[in-house]
């Protein structure tokens, strides 16, 4: 009997350039030592870290089995003509736009804490947002919570399956 392999899916690395906040504040929830804002099925969609203004990667899902994130915006450049991403240094704030529509809104404050002031993935196929001063991931609603020493704050969806040969 031939015993076909399957290959094993590896846990996310984050990008190289990425340096996450030590403290964070997400529409009100604060985080310190948090490695991602959010997780969905394993992957952060959203990576926001530290800059001369917050650099900010943003991902969308594919319809690729072996490739189901693609990202949209790295490194503070957008990928895509439709997403804008807008920079203000000396206010040290970053603005991400899907045409007219806003993705997220970030500050640093104090230098090192990183403060997002709105969220929005819905627009890019990911139930993430923020809205009256709530946060929302998948079906969950959060506020005047703190996470420390966590992987992420919030985790939608099921883990990644992981796959030996």
């Amino acid at each position: 009997m031939i015993q076909k392999k399957t290959k094993t899916i590896a846990a996310f690395t984050p990008p190289e350039e990425y340096r996450p906040f030590a403290n964070v504040e997400v529409c009100g929830i604060k985080g310190r030592n948090v490695q991602h804002i959010v997780e969905a099925e394993g992957f952060p969609p959203v990576l926001i870290g530290m800059g001369e203004v917050p650099m900010v990667w943003m991902a969308q899902v594919t319809e690729e089995p072996d490739s189901p994130w693609r990202w949209i915006v790295e490194k503070g450049e957008s990928a895509s003509t439709a997403i804008k991403v807008l920079t203000d240094p000396e206010a040290h704030s970053v603005l991400v736009k899907k045409r007219s529509v806003p993705l997220l809104a970030a500050e640093i404050a104090l230098g090192d804490r990183l403060v997002l002031t709105h969220l929005d993935m819905r627009p890019l196929g990911i139930n993430i947002y923020s809205e009256d001063g709530h946060f929302y991931a998948g079906d969950a609603k959060m506020d005047n919570c703190v996470y420390i020493n966590v992987r992420s704050m919030f985790e939608i969806g099921p883990p990644p399956v992981k796959r030996f040969a």
